[in-house]
């Protein structure tokens, strides 16, 4: 059977918003039609809308669409016990953050749990189903979910406010400097700054995910006025596989470290030197390197950064990493070497436009 079930909820029938009912897209996996009418008949009316698959393909072709549910309900008896398959193969391309998942089983012995949480479910509901259990897992893990949604946002808001004072003041005295030199590049000058302050300040706490263009349009601006400043001390060199930039991210994921790259390791050099930028697609994430050949960092230090010390400067990356590992679990890499400059990889998750945003 190769069908698609769905089921419309109506949150006037609970006394549930509207919004609540849009907030919740709830996917069911099983082959067996009487437990997805069974769910379908439970969360009727609790301000949600269910669909269904009855194969682990037709599963995994239906999530990986743009409209990708906020959880999913697998049962580990789909197509003849296959349940924990599905559940690996979804892992590989998304966090439990990102996409919850709730397994049920004819059983939850420890070894079941063992197996299921290992193979990347969340947690367990049993047969027979409860109506009770389903909405406390799924309510738990769907809170969980907004938890982090809301944290990303604070975070968010904290990095907009970081905006070094001392850059604005540089940046204003060039302008004006040049007011009265070269009025041209003044006003040249005076638009990349502004596409600069526009974009960042644009960054809503609702906008959660950016397309790689735009971060990308965000650097150009940054990279522009500095090298206004210094010149030919900084060069910065692109690689950039351009069909990646249509890709939705987290914003402010890679302009700090360019940022970093050029005000930490070029401007504190006499000669400057090279920053190079090279984003990759890695298989089901994006791989971003950013290297320059500045004044690099010590083994202590880069242990710092990495550990989040909060004695340490790179607020910025610190609060790259506190955003994305609960989407992946790829961690940052950083070599460095004093004299020898620095090297950061960082793998990020392809996200739709809701995924932080639910």
């Amino acid at each position: 059977m190769n069908e698609h079930r769905t089921t419309h909820c109506h949150p006037e029938a609970s006394g549930r918003s509207v919004d609540a009912c849009r907030e919740r897209e709830v996917f069911v996996a099983s082959s067996d039609i009487i437990i997805i009418e069974h769910i379908n008949c439970m969360l009727e009316g609790d301000g949600c809308r269910v669909t269904s698959a009855f194969s682990i393909e037709e599963t995994y072709e239906r999530i990986m669409t743009v409209d990708r549910p906020d959880i999913v309900l697998i049962d580990v008896a789909l197509s003849d016990g296959q349940g924990y398959v599905l559940c690996r193969r979804i892992r590989e391309r998304f966090s439990g953050v990102v996409l919850p998942l709730l397994l049920i089983s004819d059983r939850i012995t420890p070894l079941d749990i063992e197996a299921g949480l290992e193979a990347g479910g969340c947690d367990f509901v049993r047969k027979p189903l409860d109506a009770g259990e389903i909405r406390m897992r799924m309510n738990m893990l769907l809170s969980m979910k907004q938890f982090v949604k809301e944290a990303a946002r604070h975070e968010m808001a904290f990095l907009r406010s970081q905006i070094k004072p001392h850059f604005l003041y540089n940046a204003l005295g060039t302008i004006m400097s040049l007011c009265y030199t070269d009025g041209e590049r003044a006003g040249e000058l005076l638009g990349a700054f502004s596409r600069y302050l526009r974009m960042i300040l644009h960054i809503d706490n609702m906008e959660d995910t950016v397309m790689l263009r735009k971060e990308m349009e965000l650097i150009d601006a940054y990279i522009y006025i500095e090298r206004e400043r210094f010149g030919d001390r900084i060069q910065v060199l692109f690689d950039v596989d351009e069909s990646l930039y249509g890709a939705y991210i987290m914003p402010l994921t890679i302009e700090p470290l360019v940022e970093n790259a050029i005000r930490h390791g070029l401007t504190s050099k006499m000669d400057g030197g090279t920053v190079r930028l090279t984003i990759r697609r890695l298989g089901p994430h994006m791989q971003v390197v950013v290297e320059d050949d500045g004044i690099g960092m010590s083994e202590e230090q880069v242990k710092r950064i990495l550990n989040q010390d909060k004695g340490v400067k790179g607020i910025g990356f610190r609060s790259i990493i506190r955003r994305i590992m609960p989407f992946t679990d790829q961690y940052p890499v950083i070599e460095s070497a004093p004299g020898h400059g620095t090297k950061v990889v960082l793998t990020l998750p392809f996200l739709n436009r809701k995924d932080a945003s639910r």
